[in-house]
């Protein structure tokens, strides 16, 4: 955040995102009966891609605040 790239947010969103994935389908998938796996996963998937960009909408705004706060201190 300090350097305010945009493009450093999406990818950090993205990469949690993957690890997340990664983790269910490796560990929890295999423990569960399938058919409940991939529908808890489904709603899983579908509250966090939520909360993500969310999440990814507040940083990106707040970069933007404390850009200008910066431009005009200047």
């Amino acid at each position: 955040m300090r350097r305010a790239s945009k493009a450093l947010v999406n990818l950090g969103v993205v990469a949690f995102a993957v690890a997340v994935g990664w983790f269910y389908f490796s560990d929890i998938f295999d423990k569960v009966g399938r058919s409940l796996g991939l529908i808890g996963l489904g709603v899983l998937f579908l509250a966090g891609g939520w909360a993500l960009e969310k999440m990814r909408r507040r940083i990106l705004t707040g970069m933007d605040t404390t850009a200008q706060s910066l431009q005009e201190a200047k």
